[in-house]
Protein backbone atom coordinates (compact mmCIF):
# COMPACT_ATOMS: atom_id res chain seq x y z
CA UNK A 1 0.00 0.00 0.00
CA UNK A 2 1.12 3.26 -0.60
CA UNK A 3 -0.70 6.47 0.21
CA UNK A 4 0.56 9.89 -0.72
CA UNK A 5 -1.08 13.43 -0.24
CA UNK A 6 -0.38 16.74 -0.51
CA UNK A 7 -1.81 20.54 0.75
CA UNK A 8 -1.15 24.15 0.74
CA UNK A 9 -1.69 26.13 4.23
CA UNK A 10 -3.70 29.83 4.28
CA UNK A 11 0.29 30.60 5.29
CA UNK A 12 0.72 29.27 1.73
CA UNK A 13 3.20 26.39 3.31
CA UNK A 14 3.41 23.11 0.99
CA UNK A 15 3.14 20.06 2.67
CA UNK A 16 3.52 16.46 1.72
CA UNK A 17 2.87 13.32 3.05
CA UNK A 18 3.21 9.63 2.54
CA UNK A 19 2.27 6.61 3.67
CA UNK A 20 3.70 3.04 2.90
CA UNK A 21 4.05 -0.07 4.18
CA UNK A 22 7.77 -1.37 4.01
CA UNK A 23 8.69 -5.33 5.40
CA UNK A 24 8.86 -5.11 9.32
CA UNK A 25 12.24 -7.21 9.37
CA UNK A 26 14.07 -4.24 7.08
CA UNK A 27 12.23 -1.10 7.77
CA UNK A 28 14.45 0.58 10.36
CA UNK A 29 17.56 -0.27 8.13
CA UNK A 30 18.10 3.28 5.72
CA UNK A 31 16.74 5.27 8.71
CA UNK A 32 19.82 3.71 10.84
CA UNK A 33 22.36 4.21 7.65
CA UNK A 34 21.48 7.72 7.08
CA UNK A 35 21.65 8.76 10.82
CA UNK A 36 25.53 8.25 10.24
CA UNK A 37 25.80 11.33 8.08
CA UNK A 38 22.58 13.30 8.34
CA UNK A 39 20.28 14.86 11.48
CA UNK A 40 17.59 12.79 12.65
CA UNK A 41 16.16 10.40 15.45
CA UNK A 42 15.38 6.82 15.71
CA UNK A 43 12.71 6.30 18.87
CA UNK A 44 11.61 2.98 19.89
CA UNK A 45 10.42 0.91 23.09
CA UNK A 46 10.68 -3.20 23.19
CA UNK A 47 8.35 -2.92 25.94
CA UNK A 48 5.54 -4.78 25.96
CA UNK A 49 1.97 -5.59 28.23
CA UNK A 50 -0.75 -7.65 26.19
CA UNK A 51 -3.90 -5.62 26.47
CA UNK A 52 -1.91 -2.04 27.87
CA UNK A 53 1.59 -1.65 25.64
CA UNK A 54 2.77 -2.31 22.36
CA UNK A 55 6.47 -2.15 20.72
CA UNK A 56 6.82 0.64 19.26
CA UNK A 57 9.92 2.56 16.85
CA UNK A 58 9.46 5.72 15.14
CA UNK A 59 12.42 7.44 12.76
CA UNK A 60 12.63 10.74 10.74
CA UNK A 61 16.25 11.69 9.03
CA UNK A 62 16.32 15.08 8.11
CA UNK A 63 14.05 17.42 10.53
CA UNK A 64 12.00 20.48 9.31
CA UNK A 65 12.93 22.35 12.37
CA UNK A 66 15.95 22.58 14.40
CA UNK A 67 16.04 23.84 18.23
CA UNK A 68 19.06 25.52 19.43
CA UNK A 69 19.81 26.68 22.59
CA UNK A 70 23.02 28.10 24.78
CA UNK A 71 23.63 28.69 28.45
CA UNK A 72 21.06 28.87 30.68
Amino acid sequence: MFNSLAYTTAGGIRVEREVAELPFATALDPVLAALDTRRGALLGSSYEYPGRYKRWSLGFVDPPIELSARGR
